[in-house]
């Protein structure tokens, strides 16, 4: 009973201090330690985060961290500002992780070892950039020559395969920067994005996408379109034997949509992200019982 009254005078204490944030809110500072935590070897001795072909020492660790949680917590403010439509940090955070481990310059590691070994040093970004935008041109090229050979089956794998062989397996489309955004798609095709610093990108590029800040608020954005979509869907957790467990509510599954797209559904997905909210969701808890434990002291309350 002390302690359901000790719950009730910690809450009372946030309503009355405006700096404080309320439990289940996440701040920016708990978001940077959840980048932080995630890249954490299983042993939580080392850590473990490359970006754009380099390992982040210290310093450098700590300072993308910072400007990945910035990113996020500006981005899910502003476009709640401007759509009202909140979307949960943690979830943002996950799938980031999920995605990339939280790299912009992410194309996949095939690729990206293809291209290191032909330049004998790690690729720039303009290296990945000119990289795609020759996969486009090689693409136009063999649609060409198949136009007038409709009857040769396979045509374009078998001319890539000829003629750029580096390219053989990419026939749709590249994953591309943080957030992993298709392109070329629809979704990105002479798409318009204004980021919380009032920056506004009349037509998303290539180089925008391997740009971390346009592919998380990009991220937020399409979140709040499949939030109001999974309104509508069913999504449900099944045990081994394949029994419903139980239903699952809007705010625990449309994350996923990001990965499946709106009208599909994965639970190994859901499962792995899940796994990364876990890390996350400890942060909280720690940050929690912190706030209890310096309330305690100070108030000399004793259960």
């Amino acid at each position: 009973m002390k302690k359901v009254i000790l719950c009730f005078m910690l809450l009372f204490l946030i309503a009355a201090n405006p700096d404080v944030v309320p439990p289940d809110k996440f701040t920016e500072q708990e978001i940077y330690q959840a980048t932080l935590e995630l890249h954490k070897s299983k042993n939580g001795r080392y850590f473990m985060w490359h970006e754009c072909g380099k390992r982040l020492n210290n310093g450098a660790r700590e300072k993308r961290a910072a400007e990945y949680a910035r990113a996020i917590m500006e981005s899910v403010n502003a476009v709640e500002e401007r759509r009202g439509e909140w979307i949960d940090p943690r979830h943002v955070k996950a799938l980031l992780y999920r995605e990339s481990s939280d790299n912009e310059c992410a194309i996949g590691k095939q690729e990206i070892r293809w291209l290191a070994e032909q330049l004998g040093e790690t690729p720039k970004k303009k290296d990945l950039v000119n990289h795609v935008k020759r996969w486009v041109g090689a693409k136009k090229e063999a649609r060409n020559w198949c136009r007038r050979r409709p009857m040769v089956s396979g045509c374009i794998y078998e001319y890539m395969k000829k003629h750029y062989p580096e390219y053989r397996f990419i026939l749709k489309g590249w994953d591309i920067g943080a957030a992993q955004f298709r392109y070329p798609s629809a979704n990105i095709n002479k798409r318009s994005v204004t980021l919380p610093s009032g920056e506004t990108i009349d037509k998303v590029t290539l180089s925008d996408l391997f740009d971390y800040r346009v592919n998380i608020q990009l991220l937020v954005e399409d979140l709040t379109v499949h939030k109001h979509i999974c309104k509508g869907h069913k999504h449900v957790v099944r045990n081994r034997r394949g029994v419903i467990v139980r239903r699952l509510t809007t705010e625990e599954a449309y994350y996923v949509h990001h990965h499946t797209g709106s009208h599909r559904w994965s639970d190994k997905y859901w499962k792995r992200v899940k796994r990364h909210l876990n890390v996350i969701n400890k942060v909280k808890a720690i940050a929690v019982a912190h706030l209890f434990k310096r309330f305690y002291w100070n108030n000399s309350i004793y259960i």
